[in-house]
């Protein structure tokens, strides 16, 4: 009996630092028979003709990796090929400009960003009823800014029903102007009125809209919402590059506990959670960053994405991450590519009301969550948290609410009602400019509530989808599908999309939104066994009890034969009722959608800011 071994023992490249790296274009491939194909880089209308072999060649050089590197790779991909044939084809495909090196690369994304960054238009501060929360944040600004040596105008956007915390919030921001000799804004009701007056005068045919996104209803019928607020801060800001923030946030920024160089711009990198038991603990955590990070978000924002491989951005990728990125897998990876916000992580107190986000999160998180019995059952009743990235990462959506806004152009508005607004802010900038991106940096803001309470207990109830969250996911199944060349119109044609899914019979809505919630919360199951396999034989007993209840009461509501309904909807609706209020949903937001490009352009034109004197 014979064995034949054929091992390649061909020594492989050394990997030169200081050598530049060169990564393949991305395109499109169209089929030609007889073994060629046509490829078309995208963007360009030139086709190159080239043998399913130098395709595959191509295919081996996605990433950055350098000239030798590369062509070992096709040399152990294609057996038998001379180095030197590989060598040439290889440096044809890059005189082709069908592979391009790392500094031309940058070079081109940010070859169409020629206008200059918005000016800074300060920080923007949503408030609600909450005079304490508000004089800690204005006090912790006061600080930051003195240390800093840098100004920085703080509007107030008072939403407060009550007289007396609504008075308390004015003398604040009056204290804090003549403190620290700076500019300081209170949006208070009457304010509030003039600026929607206004907007209505100049825009009469859009006054049911201005009401909603903005409007702050009457003394007998209040309106709620957190993303009004946020609506009219956008426009207050427009032109400029602001900050944004609740009241009951806190300075300073603090890094990551366990901070990275660098950035991801794969979209692989995924939100982290250390836990404390105490909030002391939980605002102390992380590192104190050796400059102004207020400022950094702001340098950041409204710059080109090409911005990020300046070593002054202070997140220029590693050469790890260099050999990760790989053009053609990312599709938005364009000229022109912007950063329309930042993001900002947070730590103290959890927003949530429920612990069943615990079970969310990444593998490493959960066993700092798990580590310790009598620590575990402390933080699952309520538990203090620092969540954010670790490292700088782009992404196209929000999870927390964006810090930093560029407002030189369209931005998106935010579901002036119910939570998940901040969700919203994300698929609808998608839906406007397919280029712009969010960057997530590795800082946060500190987060203390009015009051302490409770998570509910783990399991309780199955995850909850209300409006907003449904919205999102429904814009992101066809927000590729769109071709329209300028926001607005992009907008307008997102809008069609929303009034054509109002339009279905009762039968098809009801059909189409018990597919979605049985979707849900089976992929919420789904997500939560993985991170179960993953953790694998180490998880204590403890938490899995925790994490089977969630299981179950997410299986539960899959076999649900209930009639249909998102969370914030009456329990008591039945079918027709259902299909009624998603339709009048539906048509509402389709509404703003339409409206909002005309409402913005004209907040953008006036001078908003004599409403506020």
């Amino acid at each position: 009996m014979e064995f034949n071994f054929d091992f390649d023992v061909t020594p492989r490249p050394a990997v030169d630092p200081n050598a530049p790296r060169y990564a393949t274009v991305p395109g499109n491939v169209a089929d030609l028979g007889n073994g060629e194909c046509v490829f078309r880089p995208r963007g360009e209308d030139v086709p190159h003709v080239m043998t399913h072999q130098v395709l595959g060649a191509l295919d081996q050089c996605r990433e950055f990796r350098t000239a030798d590197e590369h062509v070992e790779a096709i040399r152990r991909a294609t057996p038998g090929a001379p180095v030197e044939g590989i060598r040439r084809v290889f440096n044809s495909l890059v005189e082709r400009g069908l592979i391009v090196r790392a500094d031309a690369f940058v070079e081109q994304l940010g070859a169409a960003a020629n206008s200059p960054q918005a000016p800074i238009g300060g920080l923007y501060v949503r408030a609600c009823d909450r005079p304490a929360q508000l004089q800690r944040l204005l006090d912790s600004l006061r600080e930051d800014m003195a240390r800093h040596g840098r100004p920085l105008r703080v509007t107030v956007v008072d939403d407060s029903r009550d007289a007396g915390a609504a008075s308390a919030q004015a003398d604040a921001v009056a204290a804090f102007a003549a403190a620290t000799r700076t500019e300081a804004r209170l949006v208070g009701d009457a304010a509030w009125r003039r600026v929607q007056a206004r907007l209505t005068e100049a825009l009469p045919e859009h006054a049911a809209a201005i009401d909603r996104l903005i409007g702050r209803g009457s003394a007998t019928a209040p309106r709620t919402g957190p993303g009004r607020g946020w609506n009219l801060a956008l426009l207050l800001g427009a032109g400029e590059r602001i900050l944004f923030g609740d009241d009951d946030f806190v300075l300073p920024l603090k890094l990551h506990p366990d901070h990275r160089a660098g950035v991801d711009l794969a979209m692989g990198e995924s939100t982290a959670a250390r836990f404390y038991t105490d909030l002391d603990s939980a605002l102390q955590a992380g590192r104190d960053p050796d400059f102004d990070a207020l400022q950094w978000h702001l340098d950041l924002c409204g710059a080109p994405l090409a911005a990020v491989f300046d070593p002054a951005s202070r997140i220029a990728p590693t050469p790890a991450q260099w050999r990760r990125l790989a053009p053609s897998r990312l599709t938005r990876l364009e000229a022109g590519a912007r950063i329309a916000a930042t993001m900002n992580g947070h730590r103290g107190d959890s927003g949530s009301v429920s612990s069943d986000w615990m079970f969310m999160i990444d593998a490493d998180s959960a066993r700092d969550l798990f580590r310790d019995r009598n620590r575990y059952l402390s933080l699952i009743e309520r538990g203090r948290v620092w969540m954010g990235v670790a490292g700088a990462a782009a992404s196209h959506a929000t999870r927390f609410t964006p810090f930093a806004y560029d407002l030189s152009q369209l931005p998106a508005f935010v579901a002036p009602e119910e939570r998940g607004e901040d969700a919203t802010f994300g698929a609808l900038t998608r839906i406007l400019d397919p280029n712009a991106w969010i960057l997530g940096l590795p800082t946060s803001i500190g987060h203390v509530r009015e009051s302490s309470r409770n998570f509910t207990k783990p399991g309780s109830s199955p995850v909850a989808r209300n409006f907003n969250y449904f919205l999102v996911d429904f814009l992101a199944r066809f927000e590729d599908d769109l071709f329209a060349h300028t926001p607005q119109q992009r907008l307008v044609a997102a809008a069609a999309r929303l009034e054509d899914l109002a339009a279905a019979s009762d039968r098809d809505l009801l059909r189409m939104l018990g597919e979605y919630l049985q979707a849900t919360h089976s992929g919420h199951v789904q997500r939560l066994q993985q991170l179960v396999a993953e953790i694998g034989a180490n998880a204590p007993a403890y938490w899995i009890a925790d994490l089977q209840a969630v299981v179950k009461a997410n299986a539960k509501a899959v076999l649900s034969d209930d009639v249909p309904r998102l969370a914030g909807w009456p329990k008591d609706l039945d079918a027709a009722g259902s299909a009624a209020r998603m339709r009048d949903d539906l048509t509402r937001f389709a509404s703003l959608m339409r409206a909002w490009p005309a409402i913005w352009t004209a907040a953008r034109s006036l001078d908003l800011s004599r409403s506020l004197r």
